[in-house]
């Protein structure tokens, strides 16, 4: 299987992953968590996107953008 080539390891922790998230979906308990961070302002949202902006490969995306002239 093409998706369990590199590391088996870290492949199974991601389908666990994938398979919580379902879980989740399908119990409703995501759309109660979703519902609860829209109600006091997104704040885990908030935190996740500061931290994306922060890592070091947004900057380094932005640098290759400009080099290859693909800035937006």
């Amino acid at each position: 299987m093409a998706l369990l080539s590199g590391n088996p390891s870290i492949a199974r922790f991601r389908f666990a992953e994938f398979r919580q998230i379902i879980r989740e979906i399908r119990d409703g308990s995501f759309a109660r968590d979703l519902l609860e961070e829209q109600r006091i302002n997104y704040p885990r949202l908030r935190a996740m996107t500061e931290a994306a902006r922060a890592h070091d490969l947004t900057g380094t995306e932005a640098r290759l953008r400009q080099l290859l002239k693909l800035a937006v």
